[in-house]
C-alpha cells in the first residue's frame, strides 16, 4: 500500500524575481532545503540561493541536451532529445532529488530554469510520490531587466524576453496544481499575509510557523533586498520592452491580488500564443546571432589565454635560464672552495 503523498512547494519564478527571498521564508516555516549541495551566498545574493548546486547543473545539463540554455528566451523543446536521452536526464535528475532530500515530506524545490519544463519536473515528483504546490512571485518586469542587465550585461529588449518566456510558461503549466501568485514588492514588506495567502489558496500547512520563525524571517527580509527600483514603464525604457510585457505584468498582478478569473487566464493564453509564434518567426535567426557573439566572446577569451600562456612560458624560460646560471656558479663556488 503506497503511503500518503509528501509534498513539494515548487517556487516558479524568474530569476531576480525573489525567488530565494520566497524560498528562504518558505524553508524557515518548516520545509525542508537541500542537504548535500546546498548554495551558499553569492555576490547576486548575499544572504543565500536555496538551492542546490546539483540540481541546477542537472537543469543545465538537460537544456544543453535540447540544444538550449538558461538565458534561452525560446520555447523549451523536449522533443529535441530521443526517448533514451529523457529517460536519461529523468533518471538523473530523480537520483539527485533523493540524494538531496532523502525521505522529507515537505521540501522546498526553487530554480528558476523549471519555469520552461515544468510538466517533466511534475512527472519525476509524481514517481517519488511528492504532490507539488506552487508559489509564483512577481516581480516588475523593467526592475528584473536592469537586475540581468548589472548583473550579465543583458540588453533590456532580451531580458524582457526571458521574463515573458519565464512567467508565461511557469503560469500555463502549473494549472493543474495548487498554486497562489504573490507579488515580490508586496511580500518584502508584509510577508505574513502573503504566506496566509499561499496556505489559503493551496491548502498548505506550515509546519514551523512558530515566534523564532517569523522573527527569523523579519530578520531575513529587509527593505535592502529590494534592488533596481523602477516604475513601469519609464519613457526611457518603452523602445527597448514590448507592450506585451506590461499587459502579461497587468494580468499576473491580477492572479496575485484579485485570484484566478477565466478572462485572466483566456488573456494569458492569447499572449502565450502569440509570443510561441513571435518566437518561431524570428527565435532561430536571433538565436543564430547570440551564438555567434557568445562564439566570439570566447575566442576572444581563448586568444587573451593563449597570449597569458605564452606570456608564462616566456616568464618559466627565463626564471630556468636564471636557475641553471645559478646552479653553474654554485657548482663552480664549490670546486673552488679548499
Amino acid at each position: 500500500m503506497r503511503t500518503s503523498a509528501r509534498q513539494a512547494v515548487l517556487v516558479l519564478g524568474m530569476h531576480r524575481s525573489g525567488t530565494s527571498a520566497v524560498a528562504g521564508t518558505i524553508s524557515a516555516l518548516g520545509a525542508a532545503l537541500p542537504r548535500k549541495t546546498l548554495m551558499g551566498s553569492h555576490e547576486c545574493n548575499e544572504r543565500g540561493l536555496f538551492e542546490a548546486f546539483a540540481i541546477a547543473a542537472a537543469h543545465d545539463q538537460l537544456l544543453a541536451a535540447a540544444r538550449s540554455h538558461w538565458h534561452d528566451w525560446r520555447e523549451f523543446d523536449l522533443g529535441r532529445l530521443g526517448f533514451a536521452a529523457i529517460e536519461q536526464q529523468r533518471d538523473n535528475l530523480k537520483a539527485i532529488l533523493v540524494e538531496e532530500f532523502a525521505e522529507e515530506p515537505f521540501i522546498v524545490l526553487k530554480d528558476p530554469r523549471i519555469c520552461r519544463f515544468v510538466p517533466f519536473t511534475t512527472s519525476i515528483l509524481a514517481e517519488l510520490n511528492i504532490r507539488p504546490i506552487a508559489v509564483l512571485p512577481v516581480r516588475n518586469p523593467v526592475e528584473v531587466a536592469y537586475s540581468l542587465q548589472q548583473r550579465n550585461q543583458f540588453a533590456l529588449s532580451k531580458s524582457a524576453l526571458l521574463w515573458l518566456r519565464h512567467v508565461l510558461d511557469a503560469e500555463f503549466f502549473s494549472r493543474r496544481m495548487p498554486r497562489c501568485f504573490i507579488s515580490y514588492e508586496k511580500f518584502i514588506v508584509d510577508w505574513r499575509q502573503d504566506i496566509d495567502l499561499v496556505a489559503a489558496r493551496t491548502g498548505v500547512v506550515w509546519p514551523n510557523r512558530s515566534a523564532e520563525a517569523e522573527k527569523w524571517i523579519d530578520d531575513f527580509l529587509t527593505a535592502d533586498l529590494h534592488h533596481q527600483r523602477h516604475s513601469f514603464l519609464a519613457a526611457e525604457d518603452s523602445d527597448q520592452i514590448s507592450p506585451m510585457v506590461g499587459e502579461t505584468y497587468h494580468l499576473l498582478m491580477k492572479l496575485a491580488y484579485d485570484g484566478e478569473t477565466s478572462e485572466t487566464l483566456a488573456g494569458l493564453n492569447r499572449i502565450r500564443r502569440q509570443f510561441n509564434d513571435g518566437c518561431k518567426i524570428f527565435g532561430p535567426a536571433i538565436a543564430a546571432e547570440e551564438l555567434a557573439a557568445a562564439d566570439a566572446v570566447l575566442m576572444a577569451e581563448r586568444d587573451s589565454v593563449l597570449a597569458a600562456h605564452n606570456y608564462l612560458v616566456e616568464k618559466h624560460d627565463q626564471l630556468r635560464r636564471l636557475y641553471d646560471d645559478a646552479m653553474v656558479q654554485r657548482e663552480a663556488a664549490v670546486r673552488e672552495t679548499p
